[in-house]
């Protein structure tokens, strides 16, 4: 654990040491085309594998997981060639459409960055199964110095917005590099194992991860992205920048714990599994306290000083990103406390809530939106709104997923009675 969020505190603490820097460095239109350029590769990353990827930690046999993995991997080699016709023939006019026509040039790099983020995912799983923490924090740490180095030095060179495309590419392959080898080693003994017959079964076994998780993340991705890309539409690019620097400055350090405690969290109740839901009901109540405590103090610096801050840190250009920050970080320490206890539905079998929670978001932001769109609010009205529903929301998702697990817990207690 201990390991583990040290690496991620080196790459977090790498790019947030770069944004002041990167924020100078370019204009707020290019940190818009970024985050659009971020969200296109996220949105199609999740589509790649049709989310077999999820099963990797939750087999007992390394043979099992490797034909899960070598699933995903297939899917994978099918799913480019698809997405590349597909961009190339409709990529452009939803694009232009979306106020985003200055990253047609760009579609080879949305495709690339698309591959690079699936097979990164699907190494980080496989070394959260094996409890490699010191190689996810090796990776999770050269992520962070590639990525901000490389946006840095091409900023730099008047690679613009170029450099930041190309930086997030970087940062995508930088972190892979230490979980392959571990990979390879283990795969190597199970390769014989591998057969087209276990394939089908695996496929078939785990059957809800296309049915239910992939709905599911994909809306979960949108929702999280959705300001990305309907932002530009509606504010343009340059407030799509200012709105990006406050989500990528809030995110950074509200969530400099939380992915790695989120894996360590998936690690752990995927070992006890799905027959002892009371052990995963005490496991998160210890994480939720350790999140709420971690979330309290830098919510309450940015209530106090948001705009001051992101002014003294980024420039007088960046105020109003100070000012969306200020009213975004209550519903991003929301986000923080809930978002890793969502692992638990996957373990339980449960991942029929998880679409219904995501969806439920994904309407919210999405109307939110849609609205501002239609009767012309400012960027500050549209956040206040988006800030109070997201808040809304993550209150009853975690109320519905700790109502659920302790419903598992109580069932298991009476079945072990009788």
């Amino acid at each position: 654990m201990l390991k583990l969020a040290g690496g991620n505190a080196v790459g977090k603490l790498a790019a947030l040491i770069a944004i002041p820097v990167i924020a100078r460095l370019y204009k707020p239109e290019h940190l818009g085309m970024l985050a659009a350029f971020s969200a296109l590769v996220a949105l199609a990353a999740t589509l790649s594998t049709l989310r077999y990827v999820c099963a990797i930690p939750l087999p007992r046999r390394d043979s099992t997981a490797l034909v899960v993995t070598c699933l995903a991997l297939i899917v994978l080699s099918i799913y480019t060639p698809v997405a590349t016709a597909t961009a190339y023939v409709v990529g452009p006019a939803l694009l232009t459409y979306t106020s985003l026509s200055a990253l047609i040039p760009y579609l080879p790099l949305i495709i690339a960055g698309t591959a690079l983020t699936a097979c990164h995912e699907i190494l980080t799983l496989w070394a959260t199964r094996k409890q490699q923490f010191g190689q996810l924090a090796v990776s999770q740490a050269q992520q962070g110095l590639v990525g901000s180095v490389a946006k840095t030095l091409l900023g730099a060179l008047q690679f613009k917005p170029l450099g930041l495309l190309l930086g997030h590419l970087l940062q995508l392959a930088g972190g892979n590099g230490p979980l392959i080898k571990s990979f390879a080693t283990i795969a190597n003994k199970n390769l014989r194992y591998v057969r087209r017959s276990r394939m089908r079964l695996v496929a078939a076994h785990f059957s809800e991860m296309p049915r239910y998780q992939l709905p599911s993340q994909f809306l979960t991705m949108a929702t999280i992205h959705a300001p990305a890309l309907l932002a530009p539409r509606v504010f343009g690019l340059s407030g799509a920048g200012q709105l990006a620097l406050a989500l990528t400055a809030l995110s950074l350090p509200i969530n400099l714990l939380a992915n790695s405690m989120g894996n360590v969290y998936l690690a752990k109740i995927s070992i006890i599994g799905r027959k002892q839901p009371s052990q995963i009901m005490a496991i998160t109540g210890e994480v939720t306290r350790t999140l709420v405590a971690l979330v309290f103090l830098p919510t309450l610096i940015l209530l106090l000083a948001g705009p001051w801050l992101f002014e003294f840190i980024f420039g007088s250009t960046w105020r109003l990103a100070g000012e969306i920050a200020q009213i975004l970080s209550v519903s991003m320490a929301f986000q923080f406390v809930s978002a890793p206890v969502a692992h638990a539905l996957s373990v339980l079998r449960a991942q029929q809530l998880l679409l219904q929670l995501n969806a439920s978001r994904f309407l919210i932001v999405t109307g939110v939106f849609a609205s501002a769109s239609l009767f012309g609010w400012s960027i500050k009205h549209v956040t206040v709104l988006y800030s109070a529903l997201l808040c809304l929301h993550y209150m009853l998702s975690y109320g519905c997923m700790m109502q659920l697990i302790r419903k598992h817990a109580r069932a298991h207690n009476n079945d072990s009675c009788n």
